[in-house]
């Protein structure tokens, strides 16, 4: 395994795996960085359009390098066509569907589009008055005969209703407590990108492009902690305090590490974290959507 990867670093194919992915992270963080000084240089159309035209650079070689220099490239860690080894699908399954299930949980909540229609409050009245006055059969015949014609049952009927939900504002975070993906990570953009990434890299044959997608990674944890470090000294953004002791750059630490909940028990603080994430926060039809889509992608890739 030492030799195959030293030989892989010192071949094109690792340059132009790493190489342009690397150049991506240092235009963003020295850009963004030195902000208002390329502004009061440039103007704020001159800044935008330096940055937009070195961004796309950077993304086009990372096209270029892939289709052309990275993908089907030797070294192979295992014959293309062979199927994956059974651990690397099974790793490549969790991590691209933490990924899918992340982005699932940005649109609006998805709901089955059919529901049956509750029963009045005029029949819930009925129940209650009938069980308070069952020693008294008379009294409650002729109350409920009267009560049934003024106010007739309904029958429960399913009824079609929008299968989008967009009232749900369970995942949304206030400025001193984080709720849903924020839970997760203050980048849940990049993370899930990285997950997917690695979820490829899992089953890819070849070294030089699952070292190519395993780079998204290095992206988020780079390019998330500094904007987190912008953002705490106010430039492009705001983090505040409580926002930034009660969650993390990177997936999960602040759920682990028991930052989020008001018990003093880190244990139960973190047990508590995950269950609001999970129970209250979610949105369950779009998570398992998203694992669906990740085990069919993973059988046709990693085959």
């Amino acid at each position: 395994v030492i030799h195959l990867l030293r030989s892989t670093l010192s071949t094109p194919q690792f340059y132009w795996a790493c190489g342009p992915w690397s150049f991506f992270i240092a235009e963003n963080a020295i850009l963004s960085e030195n902000r208002s000084t390329l502004i009061s240089a440039l103007g704020d159309d001159g800044y935008h359009a330096c940055y937009g035209t070195i961004s796309t650079a950077a993304m086009g070689s990372i096209i270029y390098g892939y289709t052309r220099k990275v993908r089907d490239m030797k070294p192979m860690r295992w014959l293309a066509s062979s199927p994956a080894p059974l651990a690397m699908k099974g790793a490549s399954f969790a991590l691209t569907s933490l990924g899918l299930v992340m982005i699932s949980q940005v649109g609006p909540k998805l709901q089955i589009p059919f529901a049956r229609e509750q029963e009045s409050s005029q029949t819930e009245e009925l129940h209650q008055q009938q069980e308070l006055e069952s020693n008294n059969e008379s009294t409650m015949r002729a109350q409920s005969e009267a009560l049934m014609t003024e106010n007739p049952i309904p029958k429960r009927q399913w009824k079609v209703v929008c299968p989008f939900d967009f009232t749900d504002s369970k995942t949304e975070s206030s400025l001193l407590e984080p709720r849903g993906l924020d839970r997760i990570s203050r980048h849940p953009g990049l993370w899930s990108m990285s997950f997917l990434g690695l979820g490829q890299a899992c089953i890819s044959p070849s070294l030089p492009a699952a070292l190519f997608f395993s780079m998204p990674t290095f992206v988020a944890l780079i390019g998330g902690g500094h904007t987190d470090s912008r953002h705490r000294r106010n430039m492009g953004g705001v983090l505040t305090a409580d926002m930034d002791n009660s969650t993390s750059n990177v997936p999960f630490w602040a759920m682990i590490m028991g930052k989020q909940e008001g018990c003093n028990d880190a244990t139960k603080k973190s047990v508590e974290s995950f269950r609001r994430l999970i129970v209250d926060e979610s949105k369950p039809l779009n998570a398992a959507i998203a694992i669906g889509s990740a085990a069919l992608l993973i059988l046709r890739r990693g085959r």
